[in-house]
């Protein structure tokens, strides 16, 4: 049977990708609903109230040798409506008529992921798209359900094109690739980027030891330890270093930092997911993914990775050998 890929949230009133519901149940003041609930998508399964179970929907991603995807799954012992595309059975793939085949290989490779974005619009500063999947009402959680098909979006032709404006879950898409496909496979994985166009998306996202000071439009990424807290901001370290050339002309390694300001955290919408990530206290070591700028300040001779709007950044814990390797 296929994987399921979304499923309706009751919590949210609206069909979700596993990603989406994560970071929204993360983003929930304490104290926070038990678990959100989900039903199957398909509009006769909604009407029976069957049931999809969620796995690691109510934790943080870690980014570790042991990647735990959160997923949907089927909740046992209850049969789907006749019809529901979840329930048939996964047809080995086939090429198609006039396909190449580099087409129907990298078809292969994206079947392979839970929830393959093909497209990503990377977020505005100051603007919150209101057509975003994840800019709902918060209001609504915890609220009764309403009747089946009353103001909810009707279900989704699934498997189709994947869109976001959410770093997270095109992070998550990054990370899962490099854990269940081979580089040959990864190499052939292309992504649609708001203002870009077509990229691979190993070319998206940029190891920051690969980075000048030249570098934009592209995911930034490294290790980094957390360096101290500013009230509800942070100041975190990178591992990596960044080239740069000096007055006399000598390149030399600089130290890169990044700074999250209290005033950004306060105004963030998803600030209680982000508080929920910096309060740990069982390691000090991130992995952070980052849509910005970087800046050389001769006087300290360090490097600034910059981010306007806490929506292009994504910060994941990481074990304490991540200081070993930023690549991925």
């Amino acid at each position: 049977m296929k994987t399921i890929t979304h499923a309706y949230c009751i919590d949210l009133d609206r069909i979700v990708t596993i990603d989406e519901a994560r970071f929204e149940y993360l983003s929930l003041p304490s104290p926070r609903p038990p678990r959100f609930r989900y039903l199957c998508e398909y509009p006769a399964c909604q009407e029976k109230q069957v049931r999809v179970a969620a796995v690691n929907d109510d934790k943080p991603i870690e980014e570790s040798n042991v990647f735990k995807a959160p997923h949907f799954r089927r909740w046992q012992q209850e049969p789907h409506a006749a019809g529901c595309p979840w329930m048939e059975d996964e047809a080995s793939p086939v090429q198609e008529e006039g396909e190449s085949d580099n087409d129907f290989q990298r078809r292969l490779a994206r079947a392979k992921l839970t929830d393959f974005i093909d497209r990503f619009d990377p977020p505005v500063p100051g603007y919150d798209d209101p057509t975003s999947s994840t800019n709902g009402d918060q209001n609504t959680v915890g609220a009764p359900p309403k009747p089946p098909h009353q103001d909810r979006p009707q279900a989704s032709s699934r498997p189709g094109k994947h869109r976001t404006s959410v770093l997270d879950r095109l992070v998550n898409t990054y990370i899962e690739s490099g854990k269940l496909l081979s580089w040959e496979e990864r190499q052939r994985l292309e992504l649609q980027v708001g203002g870009i166009g077509t990229i691979r998306l190993v070319d998206y996202f940029q190891s920051l030891k690969r980075c000048s000071l030249q570098t934009r439009d592209r995911v930034m990424y490294g290790g980094a330890n957390l360096e101290r807290r500013y009230g509800e901001g942070a100041l975190f370290h990178f591992f990596d270093t960044i080239a740069v050339e000096g007055p006399d002309g000598e390149t030399k390694p600089v130290k890169v930092r990044l700074y999250i300001s209290p005033k950004q955290v306060v105004s963030c919408r998803h600030r209680h997911y982000i508080k929920e990530i910096l309060e740990n206290e069982e390691t000090p070591y991130y992995r952070l993914y980052a849509i910005g700028s970087l800046h050389y300040d001769p006087r300290y001779r360090t490097v600034s990775l910059q981010v306007e709007d806490l929506r292009q950044l994504s910060i994941l814990r990481a074990p304490p050998n991540s200081r070993k390797s930023t690549s991925t």
